[in-house]
């Protein structure tokens, strides 16, 4: 009898543990169903992510594009400015030269005038004493011809 008894306890206990077994499987194989959404799940986020990096990576390089090409007209630009600061200073240049000269001018013109000046006051010194000399001697010819004859 006790060998009866242990042979229903030994199949009550394996009817127990494949009650739990049976459990745990049912439970394992819900567990590993949702592993699975989950996973579908987040391979259909990488998926979108994935996309959305492309589009993202192309906008990067279609702004990079477009910085490079503004960079690339700004250095046409200050290579113009340059060129422009090149020809102002050559202007200035020329400036300064026209006006060194101008100003040589002036002084050579106001040289040969303060020459010019004193030889016109010489001149007119003489022609002044000359005009002296004239009318005095037409005025001593004039008084010589008034005087009685004696």
């Amino acid at each position: 009898m006790i060998a009866q008894i242990s042979a229903a306890v030994a199949a009550l206990s394996l009817a127990v543990v494949s009650w739990f077994l049976v459990g745990f499987l049912r439970q394992a194989k819900t567990s590993i169903s949702r592993m699975e959404q989950t996973v579908g799940n987040l391979e259909q986020q990488v998926g979108r992510l994935s996309e959305e990096s492309v589009k993202l990576l192309q906008q990067v390089q279609g702004v990079t594009d477009n910085v490079q090409a503004k960079l690339n007209a700004a250095d046409a630009l200050f290579h113009s400015v340059e060129q422009v600061g090149a020809a102002v200073q050559e202007v200035a240049g020329t400036v300064r030269q026209a006006s060194a000269t101008v100003t040589h001018t002036v002084k050579a013109a106001e040289d040969q005038v303060r020459t010019n000046r004193s030889r016109l006051t010489t001149a007119l010194d003489w022609a002044n004493t000359g005009f002296r000399l004239w009318r005095g001697w037409q005025e001593d010819r004039k008084a010589r011809s008034n005087e009685p004859e004696a």
